[in-house]
């Protein structure tokens, strides 16, 4: 001991200085060790900040995820609303339609009951030529070509005006099946089965316009296929509108050249007709060109007075004329037109034909 004391002594440094600089030394390594250890690492923070970036995606997804069901939720629910919905619509159209076809069927069953049975549409129309009724009515039908006028105005639906006035609106199947239009066709068929198998006929119908029935074509008397084609033209007319009687004589000079007879079915005087200028005979007429929705029973006498003025044809005029309310002038008219052509005015029983 003495020894190392005496050569520390030697360096002025003794032994405790040297313990004291090594206690020193280890002190300032741990120091530093544990500086060190509290700096960031690099790669640390990196991974941290990477796996914060994927928590926060993670809830950010979460939170759309739940926002989609909530949707999803919401769509669900509406779609159930819809198809309760539509299954109650579907419920509905069917108990409308089982309802409309009762009703169909019961408006057939009164229709069947309550309209007369349908003629079968053999042509020509099968009628006894020599029945007595025939012979007390006096109409002959006879010539080489004969010519058909059928009036088909909306008076030609019903006998009564308020009749007449409630099928002027009512469907075209309805007025098609009026009383006095049925009646009008029977008498046509009647016509039309009496004409002599050697002579051609022609039938026009009229109301404020004029056109032949199953084309321009004569037709042959007795013949089957003429017969049907009158009468199926004659399921497509409609009675409606005014009464021009001038157009149906016009067309029937036109287009019928070297008719022998007429025989006119009509249940009045005309309503229209090609007047020209006012005065003389329509003087007081005034309605004839104007925009009235009546003519007077005096200037309608004048519309018919002007087409037998006009008349220079020799042809016999038949005129079988329907009834019609409060048309009581038209008998006296026509039957001067009849009687001055060597022709026949009837006013048939409503049971003809």
């Amino acid at each position: 001991m003495k020894k190392h004391r005496k050569k520390a002594e030697g360096f002025n440094i003794s032994f405790l200085d040297v313990m004291s600089c090594g206690l020193g030394a280890v002190i300032l390594v741990l120091m530093l060790v544990k500086y060190q250890s509290d700096l960031p690492d690099p790669h640390t923070s990196a991974l941290q900040a990477d796996i914060d970036a994927i928590e926060s995606e993670k809830q950010q997804s979460a939170q759309r995820l739940q926002t989609l069901r909530d949707q999803t939720g919401v769509v669900q629910n509406r779609l159930a609303r819809l198809n309760a919905q539509h299954a109650s619509l579907l419920t509905q159209i069917k108990n409308e339609q089982d309802t409309h076809q009762a009703l169909q069927e019961q408006t057939a069953q009164l229709e069947a009951q309550e309209a007369p049975p349908e003629q079968a549409p053999a042509a020509p129309i099968p009628v006894t030529n020599d029945s007595l009724e025939d012979y007390l009515l006096g109409l002959k039908v006879e010539g080489e070509k004969i010519v058909i006028l059928s009036d088909s105005s909306a008076s030609m639906t019903e006998e009564r005006l308020i009749d007449i006035i409630r099928h002027k609106v009512a469907p075209e199947k309805e007025r098609q099946k009026a009383a006095k239009w049925q009646r009008t066709l029977r008498i046509v068929e009647w016509l039309i089965a009496k004409v002599p198998a050697g002579s051609e006929y022609k039938v026009i119908h009229y109301a404020e316009q004029a056109d032949f029935v199953g084309g321009n074509n004569w037709k042959k008397g007795a013949d089957p296929q003429d017969a049907a084609t009158v009468r199926a033209g004659f399921t497509k007319i409609v009675p409606t509108g005014g009464t021009n009687l001038h157009k149906a004589v016009t067309l029937m000079r036109q287009s019928a050249a070297g008719f022998t007879n007429i025989y006119l079915i009509t249940d009045g005087l005309p309503t229209q007709g090609k007047t020209g200028k006012l005065g003389g005979v329509f003087s007081g007429c005034a309605s004839l060109t104007g925009r009235a929705q009546t003519i007077s029973g005096k200037c309608r006498r004048k519309l018919l007075d002007n087409i037998i003025a006009s008349y220079r044809e020799t042809a016999p005029v038949n005129v079988i004329l329907l009834p019609l309310e409060g048309d009581s002038g038209a008998a006296g008219t026509f039957w001067r037109w009849a009687a001055k052509n060597a022709g026949l005015l009837i006013a048939p029983e409503a049971t003809w034909p």
